[in-house]
């Protein structure tokens, strides 16, 4: 697949710089591993889900490494795992917002959890990655989790209103968009 795209840019004329080409390989697979996600959502159990969250965690390094010639070295191998586990650590840490409402939880992860959600991807990831700044990471995550966000409250919720499938959709919206904005950060 990766092959194809750098051949079509070719006849097309287009030379392709190194981080372009990081770029696409790392969006291309980041939008594979959330279209393959939210068929796992569609199943409604609880491990499709977790292997949801680590597809959308390793697509965007599994990118990264096609694109570098580095799937199998050690720090990307590394990468993709931390990536994977980020993700759903991350999804944990933010899901405890809605525990707020149980007696005898802790406030502090409650208050805390979601602000670290959009750091952990990052912060993992860049650190393993040597090419790859982790301020970078960190702020297009960031811009990437407040666009993603924005997309699903003001495009998807509105449009699908009671179409109770609204919430796998935007699932792979924000997943999509996410994947582009730390896909991005890649290739800087």
């Amino acid at each position: 697949m990766f092959a194809m795209l750098t051949v079509a840019a070719e006849l097309t004329g287009a030379n392709l710089s190194d981080k372009t080409r990081i770029w696409l390989y790392a969006s291309v697979a980041s939008i594979v591993a959330n279209v393959i996600a939210l068929l796992l959502v569609r199943l409604a159990d609880v491990y499709a889900l977790v292997v949801a969250l680590l597809l959308m965690g390793v697509g965007p390094v599994l990118g990264y490494a096609v694109a570098t010639q580095a799937v199998g070295r050690g720090r990307s191998i590394v990468a993709m795992i931390l990536g994977a586990l980020a993700s759903v650590l991350g999804v944990i840490v933010a899901a405890t917002t809605l525990l707020r409402f149980l007696p005898g939880v802790n406030q502090l992860i409650v208050q805390v959890g979601p602000i670290l959600e959009p750091f952990l991807w990052p912060v993992l990831v860049g650190v393993t990655l040597r090419t790859v700044s982790v301020g970078k990471c960190v702020l297009w995550s960031i811009i990437a989790h407040f666009v993603g966000f924005l997309v699903v409250t003001l495009l998807v919720i509105p449009v699908l209103g009671q179409n109770p499938t609204w919430v796998q959709i935007a699932f792979l919206v924000w997943g999509t968009i996410w994947g582009l904005g730390v896909s991005y950060a890649l290739s800087r």
